[in-house]
């Protein structure tokens, strides 16, 4: 009976141990899980704000090419324009 009461002692503190050995995996695994979820979050911010810096300057560089085209516009009218005077001017000698 004594055999049986020590067995079954070292069988409950067999248990416990494991019990206790369980908790602290756990514990463990959610602190990983916890730490890599806060991991995700930080490099999703850091994307999203990379993200928005690039449309951003995406935006300023549409407007700049646009004002550009527009100056380009500007300055074949006044070539064409100068041509023309030019043109006009050479005949006027010419008669």
């Amino acid at each position: 009976m004594e055999s049986l009461r020590f067995a079954y002692a070292a069988a409950q503190e067999k248990a416990e141990l494991a019990i206790e050995r369980a908790a602290r995996v756990k514990e463990a695994a959610w602190a990983r899980f916890n730490a890599e979820q806060n991991q995700r979050e930080a490099t999703e911010a850091r994307l999203q704000a990379t993200l928005d810096d690039n449309r951003r300057e995406q935006t300023k560089l549409r407007e700049e090419y646009q004002r550009l085209q527009a100056a380009n516009t500007q300055m074949s009218e006044a070539q064409r324009t100068a041509q023309t005077e030019q043109r006009k001017q050479l005949e006027a000698l010419e008669k």
